[in-house]
């Protein structure tokens, strides 16, 4: 599962979204790239097929920033936070990159960026038995309350919406559930730019953010996913790595009209 290097862009000032297929065999040489740790978190899984997907994300990720970082994927070091956020080792980070993972089922986006926080989700399209219960649980009053303007056709697919720009947000703020859900409202009807519309007093970041939002079909499976950074907007280039090592262009993947929130 390694792939074509040279085909790699130079990160200057955009940000760089890969999505890569995980269901992919192991070699000892992918397994050699995780850091003892990993290596042991990778061998908890129950199941064969989660410790494959987590080795080949692991793999992927250190992959992508020893490109990035010059280093060699298995030297590179992660500091965590309080709440589990991995970062990249500052001695080895002199240019203040920023990264953040998410996966869902087979499929995985990766992104990178230099400057602020960072954050992305991805989700697989599947019905949910609790889903109005879940969005009036999690979501805010104004998005619950624009939510249910919907008929019930459109409600899946603005539940995933509205929970991947959720997560997003979350994970770049790095505070994990402590970070209440319901203290801000993302865009998420039809024919609106994705952002986040509002942050409640006393959650937010003097600083815009900025959000993008794209959908794709692989094996005949929908999938959401959201990436927001702490700053203006900027250039998103978007790739996927093939199953067969090559690495291809997607920017349209995340061509949706951007929007920032002050």
């Amino acid at each position: 599962m390694f792939y074509a290097a040279n085909h790699l862009p130079q990160l200057g000032q955009d940000v760089h979204i890969y999505r890569c297929y995980l269901d992919q065999p192991l070699t000892p040489k992918t397994s050699s790239l995780l850091s003892q740790d990993e290596q042991t978190r990778a061998q908890a899984y129950r199941f064969e097929h989660l410790t494959r997907r987590y080795t080949a994300c692991r793999a992927t990720l250190r992959w992508l920033l020893g490109h990035y970082l010059n280093l060699s994927p298995d030297d590179i070091a992660f500091q965590y936070t309080n709440f589990g956020k991995p970062t990249i080792h500052p001695q080895q980070n002199p240019n203040h990159l920023q990264f953040n993972v998410s996966h869902s089922d087979s499929q995985a986006i990766i992104a990178i960026h230099q400057g602020g926080l960072l954050g992305v989700d991805i989700e697989a399209i599947k019905p949910l038995d609790d889903r109005d219960a879940i969005a009036q649980q999690h979501f805010s009053t104004y998005e619950y309350q624009q939510y249910l303007t919907l008929d019930e056709s459109a409600r899946t697919w603005a539940f995933y919406t509205i929970w991947t720009r959720k997560e997003a947000f979350i994970k770049a703020m790095g505070e994990g559930l402590s970070y209440p859900l319901h203290a801000f409202d993302v865009s998420f009807l039809p024919h609106t730019q994705p952002c986040v519309q509002a942050i409640r007093q006393g959650h937010g970041q003097p600083h815009p953010w900025t959000l993008r939002a794209g959908r794709f079909q692989v094996d005949n499976q929908d999938y959401l996913s959201a990436c927001i950074w702490q700053g203006e907007p900027k250039p998103v280039r978007g790739f996927e790595l093939q199953r067969d090592g090559t690495v291809t262009k997607e920017d349209e993947l995340w061509s949706e009209n951007l929007a920032t929130s002050k």
